[in-house]
This record gives C-alpha cells, sequence and structure tokens, in this order.
C-alpha cells in the first residue's frame, strides 16, 4: 500500500526506504544531486507486477505468486 508514496510529491523524488513506524520521516532522492541505484529497481518492481502472479512447474501445476487481480 506504500506504492504511491515512494515518489515525492512536489518534486518527484524516489524514496530510499518505507519505515515501518508510524509517522517516521523519508529520506528523498533528490533530482540531480542524489539518485540512489535502488530507486531504480525499486520502481522498475511495480511494472513487472503481471509477469510474477503465476508460475508453474511441469505441465501440471500452477502457482498463484501475488494475490492480485489479473
Amino acid at each position: 500500500n506504500h506504492i504511491l508514496s515512494t515518489q515525492h510529491p512536489e518534486h518527484g523524488g524516489y524514496v530510499y526506504f518505507t519505515p515501518a513506524r508510524p509517522g517516521h520521516y523519508r529520506v528523498y532522492s533528490q533530482p540531480n544531486s542524489a539518485m540512489w541505484c535502488c530507486v531504480g529497481t525499486g520502481m522498475e518492481n511495480h511494472g513487472k507486477y503481471g509477469q510474477f502472479i503465476y508460475t508453474h512447474s511441469g505441465n501440471d501445476s500452477i502457482y498463484v505468486n501475488l494475490f492480485i487481480a489479473s
């Protein structure tokens, strides 16, 4: 439920991590001065969910990997 909050609403920077503590601060990347490698891969993950909803084993078994609409 924190996908939308991974991007800063004003300057567009991405959050480095989302703390589990309520009300805790977030550190966002700063455009043109601080961009972390994991920021890019974290945003890329959201676009790949469709690839990993299901998987299979051989010809007999299908597994639901992600419980999302498909």
